[in-house]
């Protein structure tokens, strides 16, 4: 089959990650076209020593190595019956589940820090938990899962992947612009010796912060993000959360979601008059209120005249049930309504 490489290589790039393995498999020439592109749907990795030293392997091809921007690192806890010989391990019980789960911090950050200075291109790292890479198994694989002696459990807490990451950064790797954390996050619970890597990232994305008396740490941990220009955020809690983002101050911010606040209306009024210079956009879904009401924040927010897009969803919830907006299609259009025409009434009773 004499076709032009240029062909192959237009083809390959209009495959989704499946149809560009199973492109590889038909020959030599079509496997040589296709590895360029691996990389354009992103990496996924455990965070283990083992599969970091797998993907090393990967890396030596500078086709992969100079194309990869997307890297996503699962973390999972480790429940064998015995450490195998693994050496560096780390035993800890967990009270909840009884499982005595292994660790290895040193090894791996040592090895992600390899593994950061071969990737001169990479812009984005999504953090998650193997909870969510197995959520989706039939029920065939979870029993499978179940029966190996030697495998991971799915566990949402991914704090101390996130600190191995930052320990494993450098500064040369300052084309890193986007950071993802998908799991429960306690940065209190975390000790992060170098801030000023995490200034440089430009979009950051938390679901979700695990709240445990922990504002102020909250706080402190978003404020290292000093160049941020797109924030979405996300709370895991079941009472007020206050006093996280209304002494914080992005010169750049553009773009903030926030998810699962429960809070004053002044500390989210505050947080838009704070940013509404440079604010393109602000959302706010789940999201509760400890005093004041939405018909006073959204009213004063129209007061101030700004051009901000304001989008919402799920339910904003009132001090009471009357006070609670269900923010489904025609809510939202009401809203916008309301808040681009000064003279309109509050659309919800």
């Amino acid at each position: 089959m004499n076709v032009p490489p240029e062909i192959l290589n237009a083809i390959a790039a209009e495959l989704s990650a499946q149809d560009l393995s199973n492109f590889r498999l038909t020959s030599r020439r079509f496997a040589r076209a296709g590895l360029p592109l691996i990389p354009c749907h992103g990496l996924s990795i455990l965070d283990t020593a083992y599969d970091i030293g797998k993907i090393s392997q990967l890396l030596q091809s500078s086709s992969i190595r100079y194309n990869l921007r997307s890297l996503r690192i699962y973390h999972a806890e480790w429940s064998p019956p015995e450490t195998h010989g693994v050496a560096n391990v780390r035993l800890s019980s967990d009270p909840e589940s009884g499982i005595t789960k292994i660790s290895r911090p040193h090894e791996v950050s040592q090895k992600l820090n390899h593994l950061f200075r071969s990737l001169p291109n990479l812009q984005e790292i999504c953090i998650s938990s193997a909870y969510n890479l197995v959520w989706d198994q039939p029920r065939k694989s979870r029993r499978l899962h179940n029966a190996i002696e030697f495998c991971p459990y799915p566990s949402n807490e991914v704090s101390h992947t996130f600190e191995s990451v930052v320990e494993a950064l450098s500064p040369s790797l300052l084309g890193l612009k986007s950071l993802s954390i998908h799991g429960y996050f306690s940065p209190d619970s975390i000790d992060i010796r170098n801030p000023l890597l995490l200034a440089h990232v430009q979009a950051l994305e938390i679901k979700d912060f695990r709240l445990n008396r922990n504002e102020l740490q909250i706080g402190q941990f978003l404020s290292y993000f000093q160049h941020i220009q797109s924030l979405s955020i996300s709370y895991k809690t079941w009472g007020p959360c206050t006093n996280t983002l209304e002494s914080i101050y992005w010169p750049s911010l553009s773009v903030l979601k926030i998810h699962g606040l429960w809070t004053a209306e002044q500390e989210f009024l505050t947080i838009y008059e704070t940013h509404c210079a440079n604010l393109s956009q602000i959302g706010f879904h789940n999201c509760a209120l400890t005093d004041g009401s939405w018909r006073s924040l959204f009213t004063k927010l129209r007061n101030l005249g700004q051009a901000v897009q304001i989008t919402a969803s799920g339910e904003l919830y009132g001090r009471t049930s009357e006070g609670t907006i269900e923010m489904n299609f025609t809510a939202l259009e009401s809203l916008e309504n309301f808040m681009k025409n000064p003279r309109l009434r509050w659309p919800f009773s």
